[in-house]
């Protein structure tokens, strides 16, 4: 419930995560609060609120005018200019700074009728299917200190189950990945409510274009986020209120972000990501009430006539 609103859980949409993940390089739950530049498409569920100016879609110029590479559910905040490469710019909020469009798109406000499908809650109800996943690679520690990631010899999917506080609180000298005869993709589900990584570097296959758009980190319920270094692959956090202090070679989805520099793509031409991670079963979706996390995240933005008007429209398209 939220200000008297029950929000009915999410119980599938007919979106493929995959596809999903692969159209949005950036999505929030609640506001973007700080970024630099975007490579690829952003989805904002709040508010943008970045102070400074910054860039959208940034190299994707061939984006057809009529794609949305810049969905606002809420107000684009006063602050520096926002300057979009490729495709156009919706918010169902007001937009209150000067938006360039370098490659003839359009930018819509007070238009909610005009935004893209929500891609929130297919993350967050995937995110926690995921999480129940059952491990099948392991990690083992190096005799130079690094913590290795070994993926299991035959299987698809490779899939780790550790803490937060295991992998980034034991002071490892940095993080390798070891991918096996037929690992496609890997899937870190990572447990803990605070997340801090101040010490060590991810290097060797995790810096990788391929396995930057195959690897997906899962902060699934984490409500605070430290990135201190450079992350590559997909970052998926919620509940949380995300700080990424240096790049993400990927794309990341979190409760509210400020990222202290960019979200990349993992390589040129393509998205940000490229793997085929398991959907949730039809007959068992978890129950991800999409806003309960809401009050853990502060304001998000959305008023109560933009929430009424999001539950008018799950209601009118059966979603």
């Amino acid at each position: 419930m939220l200000g008297g609103l029950v929000i009915i859980p999410f119980c599938g949409n007919g979106q493929n995560i995959n596809t999903v993940l692969s159209d949005w390089s950036v999505v929030t739950a609640g506001n973007l609060q700080a970024v630099n530049d975007i490579q690829g498409s952003a989805y904002v569920g709040g508010n943008v609120t970045v102070p400074g100016s910054f860039n959208v879609a940034t190299g994707s110029s061939s984006l057809s005018k009529s794609t949305v590479s810049f969905a606002v559910a809420g107000n684009i905040q006063s602050g520096g200019n926002l300057q979009v490469d490729g495709g156009s710019v919706v918010a169902g909020g007001t937009i209150n700074r000067t938006i360039i469009l370098n490659s003839g798109g359009i930018a819509k406000q007070n238009d909610p009728a005009g935004l893209p499908a929500s891609p929130v809650r297919a993350i967050a109800s995937a995110s926690k299917y995921w999480s129940t996943l059952s491990a099948n690679s392991s990690v083992s520690v190096a005799a130079n200190g690094q913590l290795d990631f070994n993926c299991q010899a035959g299987s698809s999917l490779a899939v780790f189950n550790l803490s937060a506080q295991q992998m980034f609180g034991s002071g490892y000298q940095g993080f390798a990945l070891n991918p096996a005869a037929g690992t496609g993709d890997i899937l870190i589900n990572l447990e803990g409510a605070n997340v801090n990584w101040n010490s060590g570097s991810f290097f060797s296959q995790f810096n990788t274009q391929k396995w930057n758009s195959r690897v997906l980190f899962n902060f699934y319920d984490a409500t605070s986020v430290n990135l201190s270094g450079l992350l590559g692959g997909y970052v998926v956090a919620p509940k949380a209120n995300v700080t990424a202090q240096n790049d993400i070679d990927g794309g990341i989805m979190a409760g509210n972000l400020t990222v202290e520099s960019a979200v990349d793509l993992p390589g040129s031409g393509i998205s940000a990501w490229s793997g085929d991670l398991p959907s949730v079963p039809t007959a068992s979706v978890p129950e991800v009430p999409a806003w309960s996390w809401a009050a853990g995240l502060g304001a998000v933005g959305l008023t109560a006539v933009s929430l009424r008007r999001r539950q008018s429209w799950f209601r009118e398209t059966g979603r």
